[in-house]
């Protein structure tokens, strides 16, 4: 007697979707990005950022050496214009009429095409705050030609910063010229555990992509273009560098080697510390050089390393922001506690003591927004049934003191 089997009912078997909606798992929360003051004023050309370097020297014991000494007080000025930035995104008249209830879909197409956008964007954004505007996002520890062919990074904490479908170049130096073959690769897999890329089998035969190469996203870096450091908006490790800036450089129509710390920020290295030990000691310089720092931004395993090296001495605090909430670890500092906090948009072994009444995120209108002068959220695209929704931003990173502010290298865990 024949027995009835799953496999002979399976057209009369149902589907069973028991969530009532789809989670999204990209990355939603950005601690920097959503505690750094916004100013979305930004019209006119540019916005001039005046730092005052040094005071007039006018002094001395007697009125006539005061008098042949007196000077005037030391002013630069950084001229800081807009950088763009846009996430397009397409969809099937159909499949928005098929999607827009919950009757017929988990998800509302258009509802989650368009809040996808806008986590995209702003992802790629907070990224940028950090990395600045070489486009860089991370390097390459190896490549291996396949099959499978894939890369590992060189720090796999980066791996946040990398997404499937995404399309990379790669360059020797952080504003070089591409890597000429492939010229492109994209992801077609994601290992975010060991930091290994997987691309199609056979894109990097014959590969001069190699070691120490730096990643961007196709179009953000510079490809070697003069004068061009890159096309994204300014991030901290532009106005805050780990080197010393060359004599005569252009940062923003400034010469920053006139000044190292008061024009580009404390550079510490505090690796060879105790990870408290070094926390406290970046605190410290900052106050030394006149700063009020409140906030510490760590990467996920820079905070771990500090919060393992205290143990049972440390103290947190649960901060928040609108609606990101994060625990902090309190760092007492000379002029009130310095809350470190992580963010997976930080490069690990990099931190930043900031005063953060220095900074501000200069926009016109919200940075992401959904480009709608028109009045029309949505294009209806002539040659197919589908439509076309745009968002960006045009907006850059200021610093009106960047003295105040330390780039730190961190202890390794």
């Amino acid at each position: 007697m024949a027995t009835t089997t799953v496999s002979n009912i399976q057209t009369v078997l149902k589907n069973l979707w028991p969530q009532n909606r789809v989670e999204n798992e990209v990355y939603p929360d950005h601690p920097f990005l959503s505690r750094i003051t916004k100013d979305e004023n930004f019209v006119g050309t540019d916005i001039k950022l005046v730092v005052r370097i040094g005071d007039g020297q006018g002094r001395g014991v007697t009125l006539t050496s005061a008098q042949s000494r007196a000077s005037a007080p030391q002013y630069r000025r950084f001229s800081l214009t807009r950088s763009k930035n846009y996430q397009v995104f397409r969809i099937e008249g159909e499949a928005i009429e098929a999607a827009k209830n919950d009757v017929g879909s988990l998800v509302r197409t258009l509802d989650d095409e368009i809040k996808g956008s806008i986590n995209n964007i702003t992802k790629d954004l907070a990224v940028n705050m950090f990395r600045g505007r070489s486009g860089n996002i991370g390097s390459i520890g190896s490549v291996v030609g396949g099959p499978p062919a894939t890369i590992t990074l060189s720090n796999v904490a980066d791996v946040t910063s990398f997404e499937v479908g995404m399309i990379l170049v790669a360059s020797a130096t952080s504003t070089g010229a591409n890597r000429a073959t492939p010229a492109t690769a994209t992801i077609t897999k994601v290992n975010r555990a060991t930091g290994v890329l997987t691309f199609a089998d056979g894109t990097f035969a014959g590969t001069n992509w190699a070691a120490a190469d730096f990643l961007s996203v196709s179009g953000d870096n510079a490809n070697g273009v003069a004068l061009n450091f890159g096309n994204k908006a300014l991030g901290l490790a532009d106005w805050l560098p780990v080197t010393d800036p060359s004599g005569g450089e252009n940062f923003l129509d400034v010469d920053r080697s006139v000044d190292r710390t008061r024009l580009a920020g404390i550079p510490l290295d505090i690796s060879s510390y105790l990870p408290e030990e070094g926390a406290l000691y970046a605190v410290m310089e900052c106050d030394r050089n006149g700063a009020r720092p409140r906030d510490f931004v760590v990467n996920h395993t820079d905070y771990q390393s500090v919060l393992n090296s205290l143990g049972t001495k440390a103290v947190t605090k649960y901060e928040g922001t609108g609606q990101v909430g994060f625990q902090t670890i309190q760092i007492n500092g000379p002029k009130g506690p310095v809350s470190m906090y992580l963010d997976q948009d930080c490069p690990a072994g990099v931190g930043y003591c900031l005063d953060m009444r220095t900074w501000k995120l200069y926009s016109l209108g919200p940075a992401p927004k959904m480009l709608e002068l028109d009045g029309l959220p949505m294009l209806r695209l002539t040659d197919d049934d589908a439509y076309e929704g745009r968002m960006g931003y045009y907006a850059n990173l200021g610093c009106t003191a960047p003295g105040f502010n330390a780039v730190v290298t961190m202890p390794s865990s």
